[in-house]
């Protein structure tokens, strides 16, 4: 493995969310793009191609960046709703920090456009808070379903899940003991009766 894969499978998630990064991206611009085409109204069409962003990026980083492959619809449905407050959250963060940024300097023109040194912070910003949110936060249930029920019947402490004696261990104290205290009581009583008539105590006693 040369240090290209290296790097690549330590830092899978980061590369993978960078990746999907880049796709989100492109879903929302490309969803604007259609919807202004098709006559939309720009701010609806701002806000959808951004609903449509955050569909796509639920869905990408839940199974591909994060790997939380847990589909029961209240998982789902907690996790979206977490995804979605915390893309608001940095997203009110971000439109809070753009200005500050361009009041302490970062105003000036980068690429032709104005402003763009605040945008690129406040943007790097967002995405390190998202990252954070859907690492730690959001997308925590990596084991698929069932995985719990495998993981409890491996468990020591569950009464149900003691390993079992090997095949002959212990086995033949047991089925003495039993077959002793099985033994009609008469029988008993007839050793110990002979034992007396021989002179000697039974059960190992010292003879008299």
């Amino acid at each position: 493995m040369n240090d290209a894969e290296k790097l690549t499978t330590r830092y899978r998630e980061a590369v993978l969310y960078v990746i999907c990064g880049g796709f989100t991206t492109l879903v929302t611009w490309g969803s604007y793009a259609v919807f202004v085409w098709a006559g939309m109204e720009l701010n609806a069409s701002n806000i959808l191609s951004w609903a449509c962003g955050i569909l796509f990026a639920f869905v990408v980083n839940k199974f591909i960046v994060f790997s939380s492959m847990d589909v029961r619809p209240s998982v789902i449905a907690k996790e979206a709703g977490s995804f979605l407050s915390a893309r608001i959250f940095t997203g009110v963060i971000a439109a809070l920090l753009f200005p500050i940024l361009m009041g302490i300097g970062l105003n000036q023109s980068l690429l032709g456009t104005a402003g763009f040194p605040a945008k690129i912070v406040t943007s790097v910003i967002e995405i390190a808070l998202n990252w954070v949110f859907s690492k730690y936060m959001i997308f925590t249930h990596k084991a698929r379903p069932g995985g719990a029920q495998c993981a409890a019947s491996k468990d020591p402490a569950r009464p149900d899940a003691q390993t079992q004696p090997a095949d002959g261990a212990g086995v033949g104290t047991t089925e003495t003991g039993a077959a002793e205290s099985e033994r009609p009581q008469n029988e008993q009583d007839a050793e110990q009766n002979d034992s007396r008539e021989d002179g000697s105590e039974p059960y190992g006693g010292v003879s008299r």
